[in-house]
């Protein structure tokens, strides 16, 4: 039983040419060529329909009309312009808000589990690291995750904390996916690929949910989102609460007892609302809290307090000659308690960004972006206090996309980056640094390029090539943290520890290759698609090992963050869903990643050992009268991961087998309520993760 939405839409000229023009133009050729959602007489009353679009960067598309014109999920974040999933010229996958009220998944990381070539460590119920194809470790940084376009990379700490970005399942309408490096596209942080989260629009969807959730394990939630509309715009508010017993975790090393067993509480509240201020101009607030706890148990366990502040401005405007978007972003980030075996203390985090884009058509086969930013991220140095931190990045980019013909276009885009360190206040007595060693600069460039061929209304090709970065975090580059450790020989019985960052690292690289292809058969109701990629990583970051700086009269050591080398990646995924009859739906996807690490590899970063080869998934689902019931099935290969041992000693640690399986079972009362109860069971013996079996039961009203 699918679900229904409120959604209007409210009458306006086209924004822009880019709209009035170029995606007509577009729709009207793939209509022209047979696609089978789309005629040559419906093409002809597209027109209004496409009027009520906005092209402004996809956040302000009423995404309810593309997808009804186009018969399938659209994005208009790779050019700017609406954009059928199979067109789009990047490898992306798009999890829309039936596949999550489906997935019976309670976390963003256990809906995008089900996906090929993601990889995905869960260190207890509430926390977990994503990463897209290969690389994964604790803490995973090449992943930019935005909710509307707006970041949730945690820069200090350089991390993505799932388990507090703000935002509810129920007022998510779809998660893309885009694999591979897009930095040139997407900007900071996209090394191995994009997540965004596209929340219903206030503006032009009306969305209003409750739900109530209990565990079996004690485990509680509740949410609810609100929207309020008026003939120009809208609003939305939602809100939410869970709690989350952590089950003991019994750590190889005593010291790492100190991130303990307190339960994972976290709040949220986001308020997201849109208005037209006239037929030429859109404007656009988002602004959320969060505050809350996690531990994660990976390498060396921690607990932390915290709340993140986070607000974004966004105003577009047609100018006559395409769209002008210009955004401010502001996140604050607070860490009130933070401990584990290394450190305790508190930290803080601001990051501001600016960004200002122009996106037009320069003809009807041809679109161009440009666009400039500005990032700002500062810190006072933790956990030793007295100094200062600040980076600055600053970027141009451009875009082009070319239509050779109705079958053959072509995306080029490119992005160059200067980033900028300084830093002021005391250093730490023994430091090898001062602060003159962090005044330095870095340049950088990124590109991507694709080439889609559609040789057929029912399969396209698409070949690609695309270099990204990721830049060191503000941790990694001046944390300060002196300490007293144990030492040998017995005769000398402590030693002084200096664990520092390093003013001198340089950007991670990673020069990606690929070629897939994708097909429908509307006669089986089935479509699937075969992704082969290669995959060039240099100058990944890691903590050294400790070395011996000063022997007399007290032994100092120096553990620091170094670039250690790189890594080849080999992968192919395999994906395929379809329907069989009125009731039954299926999907299935296969990977498989080989790695060779460049160098020599340690403990912690032997990614040819910690990287899963094979990963399955499998799912199916069967709706009869009020009844809907799903199951799914995640099979991940035998493999490693890092644990310490000792005090800055570490071993990896075998993973068995895993074998995951996912009951749903709903019944729906009426159209806006329903009663569902959901199951995990991880059958895999994991001595690094606490996450445990449950079962969740939930009363859900959408209207």
């Amino acid at each position: 039983m699918e679900e229904t939405r409120n959604s209007r839409n409210i009458p306006r000229r086209p924004q822009s040419l880019v709209e009035s023009h170029g995606i007509f133009e577009r729709t009207a050729r793939n209509g022209m060529t047979g696609l089978n959602m789309i005629s040559k007489a419906a093409c002809a009353t597209t027109v209004g329909l496409l009027a009520t679009m906005s092209a402004a960067f996809g956040q302000t598309m009423d995404y309810s009309a593309a997808q009804d014109l186009f018969g399938e999920p659209v994005t208009t974040s790779v050019t700017g312009t609406p954009q059928r999933l199979s067109s789009a010229p990047v490898n992306m996958d798009v999890i829309t808000a039936d596949d999550i009220r489906r997935s019976g998944a309670a976390t963003l990381p256990a809906i995008l589990s089900r996906l090929s070539g993601i990889d995905v460590y869960s260190w207890s119920n509430n926390s977990a690291d994503v990463a897209i194809r290969g690389l994964n470790q604790g803490g995973s940084n090449r992943l930019l995750v935005m909710v509307n376009g707006r970041e949730t990379y945690t820069d200090a700490l350089g991390v993505v904390l799932w388990e507090n970005i703000p935002v509810r399942l129920d007022e998510i309408r779809q998660i893309e996916v885009i694999k591979g490096p897009n930095s040139a596209l997407y900007g900071f942080n996209a090394a191995s690929g994009v997540i965004n989260i596209v929340t219903y629009n206030p503006q032009f969807d009306e969305i209003n949910a409750e739900r109530l959730t209990i565990g079996s394990d004690g485990s509680q939630a509740a949410s609810a989102v609100r929207t309020a509309q008026w003939r120009a715009g809208g609003i939305r508010l939602s809100g939410g609460w869970n709690k989350d017993p952590e089950s003991e975790f019994h750590p190889r090393y005593a010291g790492d007892r100190l991130a303990g067993s307190d339960p994972s509480i976290n709040r949220t509240v986001n308020l997201d609302g849109q208005t037209a201020l006239d037929d030429r101009s859109t404007l656009r607030i988002q602004t959320s809290a969060t505050d809350g706890s996690m531990r994660a148990n990976y390498l060396m366990p921690f607990y932390i307090d915290l709340s993140l502040a986070a607000g974004k401005i966004e105003y577009s405007r047609d100018i006559g000659f395409g769209q002008i978007e210009a955004s401010l972003m502001h996140n604050h980030f607070d860490v009130g308690q933070y401990r584990n075996s290394l450190a305790t203390g508190s930290l803080s985090n601001d990051v501001t960004i600016a960004k200002l884009q122009h996106l037009f058509k320069s003809s009807a086969d041809d679109t161009l972006r440009f666009g400039t930013e500005y990032r700002r991220d500062e810190m006072p140095s933790f956990p030793a206090k007295g100094g200062h931190l600040l980076s600055q990045d600053a970027a141009l980019s451009g875009m082009w996309n070319h239509d050779f013909s109705n079958d053959v276009s072509l995306l080029t885009a490119l992005r160059g980056d200067r980033y900028w360190l300084q830093r002021d206040g005391p250093v730490i007595d023994g430091s090898p640094w001062t602060n003159e060693d962090y005044n330095r600069s870095i340049y950088a460039w990124s590109y991507n390029s694709a080439l889609v061929w559609r040789p057929t209304a029912l399969d396209s090709v698409k070949i690609s090539a695309a270099r990204g970065l990721t830049l060191p975090s503000l941790l990694e580059l001046g944390v300060a943290n002196p300490m007293t450790v144990p030492f040998a020989p017995p005769s000398v019985p402590t030693a002084k520890l200096l664990s520092l960052g390093n003013p001198q690292l340089q950007p991670t690289k990673i020069t990606h290759y690929e070629l897939s292809y994708e097909r429908s058969v509307p006669q089986w109701n089935t479509s699937g698609k075969i992704a082969a990629y290669h995959q060039l990583v240099s100058g990944l970051r890691d903590i050294s090992a400790t070395q011996l700086i000063e022997p007399l009269p007290t032994p100092t050591l120096l553990s620091t963050y170094v670039n250690t080398g790189g890594a080849h990646l080999n992968g192919v995924e395999i994906d395929l869903k379809g329907r069989l009859g009125e009731g039954w739906r299926w999907n299935a996807n296969y990977s498989f990643e080989a790695v060779a690490d460049q160098g020599t590899p340690d403990q912690y970063h032997d990614f040819s050992r910690s990287t899963p080869r094979h990963k399955a998934n499998a799912g199916i689902g069967w709706d009869i009268g009020s009844w809907e019931s799903d199951l799914s099935l995640r099979i991940v290969s035998a493999t490693e991961m890092a644990q310490q041992i000792a005090f800055g000693v570490y071993e990896l640690v075998p993973i068995k087998t895993t074998v995951s399986l996912n009951p749903r079972l709903a019944y729906v009362i009426n159209p806006a309520l329903r009663l569902e109860a959901t199951g995990h069971s991880a059958f895999a013996d994991n001595p690094v993760s606490s996450e445990k079996r449950r079962i969740l039961f939930s009363v859900i009203a959408n209207y």
